[in-house]
């Protein structure tokens, strides 16, 4: 890959992008992990189209790069080593195979920007603007955290205020 903010290397490294990812990697899980509720893969940074394989089962995917995704993958785990595999699908095949609803096609691109942005959830600045380059680039820029053991989580909160005579 050439770099990319020198001459025209930009249109180069588009033409990645029209291509699907892959990251791998293996692990150890023990039987105390295997004796919990739940096992829990929370992944803090997605970008953006990503299907989650856990040996070799499909346990998600993704689509939104400004979110944290949590997915229960106990079943899919056993004892002793493990592989996770995410693909990435190329955001651009997916914005060329997008199907518009009836009258509600987007005509509107931003200056320097690339047509389709609007069609998936990932930052708007990657497909370009009057001053930056188009990097519609995928992959992993969070953290991954296991959760292995009952933790109790607030699902939604209520405020509500009382006023009294004073």
């Amino acid at each position: 890959m050439k770099i990319l903010f020198t001459v025209t290397n930009e249109d180069a490294t588009r033409e990645l992008f029209w291509k699907d990812y892959e990251f791998c990697r293996t692990f150890a899980v023990t039987e105390d992990v295997l004796n919990e509720k739940k096992v829990i893969l929370v992944c803090e940074g997605l970008d953006t189209l990503a299907d989650i394989y856990i040996n070799g089962q499909k346990a998600g995917s993704t689509d939104n790069m400004h979110r944290t995704w949590k997915l229960d993958v106990k079943g899919f785990l056993h004892s002793g080593e493990n592989q996770i595999r995410i693909v990435f699908r190329s955001v651009f095949k997916y914005i060329e195979a997008y199907e518009y609803e009836d009258n509600k096609e987007i005509h509107y691109v931003p200056c320097g920007g690339m047509k389709g942005n609007q069609l998936i959830r990932k930052a708007h600045c990657m497909f370009g603007w009057d001053w930056g380059p188009q990097t519609i680039d995928a992959g992993i820029f969070g953290i991954f955290i296991w959760k292995h053991t009952v933790i109790r989580e607030l699902k939604d909160v209520k405020i509500t205020q009382v006023h009294g005579d004073n």
